[in-house]
């Protein structure tokens, strides 16, 4: 009985490769600018390890937008990047200017 032969890895992508460059390469700085283009907030904290990230938001955008609608607003701002797995997953908390004074 012969053995096999060995097979040759399927080839990565360029598309895949420069997902993944780009995606372990995003800093803190970098989404909250991406955040900040997009939406006025009177304060951001963005957390993260490339992909991972948390933030603290708050817009007066957010006024009388339930938790779900202003959690929209924000993935607004960062377009395909949720899609395309620049920013992997993101954890928010939002307020208002006056819930974020009166926390």
């Amino acid at each position: 009985m012969r053995d096999a032969a060995p097979t040759a890895a399927a080839p990565t992508s360029i598309t895949t490769l420069a997902f993944q460059y780009i995606a372990t390469t995003m800093t803190a700085e970098q989404l909250r600018s991406i955040i900040q283009s997009g939406l006025s907030c009177d304060h951001i904290q963005v957390e993260g390890d490339g992909r991972h990230w948390s933030a603290v938001i708050v817009s007066a955008a957010f006024e009388g937008l339930r938790p779900v609608a202003r959690h929209q607003r924000v993935y607004t701002t960062l377009g395909d990047r949720m899609h395309t797995d620049e920013v992997h997953a993101l954890s928010m908390k939002t307020y208002t200017p006056a819930e974020w004074l009166a926390r």
